[in-house]
């Protein structure tokens, strides 16, 4: 409840005055009119730290107030200083302004408000930074495809022909045998909570094979075929820096009855996902744009990232998917234009070159690995 969260900061801070005017969004007489003026005057009050930290609490407001609660996150995003990193940050980069009008939108798509979400989605692209032309601003193309960040130069499409991934065949022939290894591990491996932060309902688990650009070694000893499968295919474009430090990761993701992901799209536009069902598909349904598949077991099914997207899982048995993330297939460094610096990359010292023979000697060990396994094998037959 507001009140909860309230007693998080000092009561007569201005973020628990924002938190105040949240509360009282939708109450009979109260003006929104009034209420934004007064949500716009107390952000302004505050440096954009302090904002960015009211922005957050409001965020984790009950399903009540969620209207009230972005649009006290949207005044964040018009913060001045929040506006400015439209001129200071390049757009492979975490822009204030970008980030805290993607999160008012999927609050209001959470909460169902779709007619209100485009509204804000339509306020967020008109904006406009600087005083006179090339302004700067929002690219987003849509209201269902708002990512942190947003490259210029990439195709958009909901989904994808998984073959341009041949990996994916294999992993769909093995499927069974991938089943048991995850069901084996899952007896020893940890699995945690799943991204907390989106509106979810239900159990929704998540554990990585390959986070980071790092391999799970643990975890690979216990799953040998699923990593033996994926070794040699991750990272897919070793010359290309990430965008994110999430841009290519293996995650397994289990699901019980009654867990629902409300609509997001994650962090970039040049990310996509392979999503491929091991179990428990017959009664779970994957949104993607507008469109609703009904997921298949052994099956997989290629998307965008940064569409908006959710899960439902209806039936009583576990669902278990492997999901592969990979870089848009249309991603190069040029794509990058002249920015100094992605999330996850410092571009003025990337010598893809030396990237490159670290990627030959990693696959060089692996190979040495399987090799020796192999024999070992061998020996004990």
């Amino acid at each position: 409840m507001v009140a909860v969260v309230a007693n998080e900061v000092q009561s007569t801070s201005p973020c628990s005055e924002l938190l105040h005017q949240v509360e009282l969004w939708g109450q009979e007489g109260r003006s929104e009119a009034t209420l934004l003026a007064n949500m716009q005057r107390t952000v302004r009050t505050l440096d954009l730290n302090q904002a960015v930290g009211c922005a957050e609490l409001a965020g984790r407001l009950a399903t009540g107030s969620m209207i009230g609660a972005a649009a006290a996150i949207e005044e964040v995003a018009n913060h001045p200083a929040c506006v400015d990193e439209l001129f200071t940050k390049g757009e492979a980069e975490t822009r204030c302004v970008q980030k805290w009008y993607k999160i008012a939108i999927q609050t209001l798509l959470g909460a169902g408000q779709k007619s209100a979400a485009h509204a804000t989605f339509t306020r967020a692209i008109s904006l406009r930074a600087g005083d006179s032309p090339p302004f700067s601003q929002i690219a987003w193309p849509n209201l269902l495809q708002t990512p942190t960040l947003w490259l210029s130069g990439l195709r958009s499409a909901p989904t994808w022909n998984c073959t341009a991934w041949p990996f994916v065949k294999a992993l769909e022939e093995r499927a069974h045998k991938i089943l048991d290894e995850v069901l084996a591990m899952s007896r020893q491996g940890s699995f945690g909570a799943a991204y907390p932060y989106l509106s979810q309902n239900g159990t929704w688990q998540n554990l990585f094979l390959f986070q980071g650009g790092k391999w799970d070694k643990a975890l690979c000893a216990l799953m040998p075929l699923t990593c033996k499968l994926l070794v040699a295919e991750l990272p897919t474009m070793p010359g290309v820096p990430f965008a994110t430090p999430n841009n290519e990761e293996v995650v397994i993701f289990r699901s019980q009855q009654g867990a629902s992901v409300g609509s997001h799209c994650g962090a970039t536009n040049n990310m996509i996902n392979l999503h491929f069902t091991l179990t428990g598909a017959s009664t779970t349904t994957l949104s993607v744009g507008e469109e609703k598949f009904q997921l298949r077991d052994r099956h997989a099914i290629c998307f965008s990232d940064s569409y908006i997207h959710a899960v439902d899982h209806h039936g009583t048995a576990e669902r278990i998917s492997l999901v592969v993330r990979v870089m848009h297939p249309d991603m190069h460094a040029g794509i990058y234009g002249s920015a100094a610096r992605t999330d996850a990359a410092d571009l003025r010292h990337w010598d893809a070159g030396s990237v490159w023979l670290r990627e030959v000697d990693r696959l060089r060990s692996e190979y040495r690995q399987q090799l020796d396994t192999l024999r070992g094998d061998q020996v004990r037959v």
